[in-house]
């Protein structure tokens, strides 16, 4: 019986993602090597499809297999990730998130023309997001088929209890996202000053929750305008009263205190019925705005953040045939074939020791995991123990997020 791992991605590329984030990025080499391995041992990269038709229908497929998955849509996935698969004879899927997608209309240039000579690696495209033109024909190449990553992939408030403030040494590019969408697939390039302009300092963050796991909450947009009105002043996050100053604002402004935290009134609250008619939303506008661009169906979604729960899968079967969640574990006829459980690794290691190989070790050790080979747990481990000791050699230690 098949047991085929599901192996995720994020962004490849020589240009990490800010932040948090960071952990989600790695780099050519990594990918290459990853792929190599994979080749050498035999494996078939498999579609979602072809997956699905094994796993519900109990369909024969190539023996080893394994699903390749990039999340998000990043622009090195047209830069770098197709040109490589096609190196090695495999595909994958992209899940977009709608509201990343750019507005070009032509493709970029690819790892194709460095390796032809004809443009240098610093000439390549870097941080950024597919635009409709290499989404189309990364889809109709074959070697990347597009699924859902739904509309948003934000985060939204879930009640009025103030949690910290926007700020030049505190920036949330979730926030800034919901209040310029328009602007939300340029966020990569963005300076502190745009930031700033996008949303002001002082703006309140709030209470959230995945914008598509639970009902949102509006604050009281007179708290927020009389906030970012105090900080208007460029030297004020300098002050070192700064908190209670924002907070005295706040409470002339209607918010009450309430154990020691600041709660703004909400002018409104999504019911339950609301917000799953929003959620089916973004399924159904999701699933037809990829199918418009790719000429293809889009029968699979994959839950952004890993974040669902079964009333959501239940809506979420009434748009698409499977999900894809982020549950670690094997996929083999018998289980549940609506969804599909993918296996993300430690795949930040250029900038941490210049080498890729303790990330392509980690990622064989979770494939051979996977595959029911309890020994490769000594892969992993020996990967984890590298890559978390280069960390610190940086002192980077949120650079360890992701590895286990």
């Amino acid at each position: 019986m098949n047991t085929v791992p599901v192996m995720s991605f994020h962004s490849v590329g020589d240009h990490g993602l800010p932040g948090d984030m960071r952990h989600l990025t790695t780099s050519p080499e990594v990918l290459e090597g990853a792929l190599r391995w994979l080749k050498k041992r035999g494996f078939v990269s498999v579609t979602q499809q072809q997956l699905f038709g094994h796993l519900a229908h109990g369909k024969t497929i190539s023996d080893p297999a394994v699903l390749l998955a990039f999340d998000d849509g990043y622009l090195d996935n047209w830069v770098w990730v197709k040109p490589l698969l096609e190196k090695y004879g495999m595909r994958g899927v992209i899940y977009v998130t709608s509201e990343f997608i750019e507005s070009g209309k032509s493709v970029r240039l690819d790892a194709g023309h460095l390796w032809r000579g004809s443009v240098t690696r610093d000439a390549l495209p870097g941080l950024g997001y597919c635009n409709s033109a290499e989404l189309r024909a990364m889809a109709q190449s074959g070697v990347l088929e597009l699924g859902s990553h739904l509309i948003t992939h934000s985060w939204l408030p879930t009640s009025g209890k103030i949690l910290d403030f926007h700020r030049p040494d505190a920036t949330y590019p979730w926030a800034c996202w919901n209040a310029a969408s328009e602007e939300k697939p340029h966020w990569l390039h963005w300076s502190e000053a745009d930031y700033g302009r996008v949303l002001p300092w002082g703006t309140p963050i709030y209470v959230n929750a995945r914008s598509h796991a639970q009902p949102a909450a509006t604050p009281d947009p007179e708290v927020a305008a009389a906030l970012t009105s105090a900080a208007s002043d460029p030297t004020f996050f300098a002050r070192d009263n700064w908190r209670e100053e924002l907070r005295r604002v706040a409470v002339q402004a209607g918010c009450k205190e309430i154990d020691d935290a600041l709660h703004a009134p909400l002018v409104a609250k999504e019911t339950r019925d609301e917000f799953e008619a929003r959620f089916e939303s973004e399924c159904r506008e999701s699933r037809a705005l990829l199918e418009q661009i790719s000429g293809q169906p889009c029968p699979f979604m994959a839950w952004p953040g890993g974040i669902y729960d079964t009333r959501l899968q239940e809506l979420a079967l009434r748009h698409y045939d499977a999900t894809f969640t982020t549950d670690f574990g094997v996929n083999r006829v018998g289980d549940d074939p609506r969804l599909i459980k993918r296996s993300f690794f430690a795949q930040r290691s250029s900038e941490l020791m210049g080498k890729a190989w303790p990330s392509v070790l980690h990622f064989s050790g979770r494939v051979r995991r996977l595959r029911g080979q309890g020994w490769a747990r000594l892969h992993t481990g020996i990967a984890n123990c590298a890559l978390k000791r280069a960390a610190v050699r940086r002192g980077d230690t949120g650079s360890q997020e992701g590895y286990s």
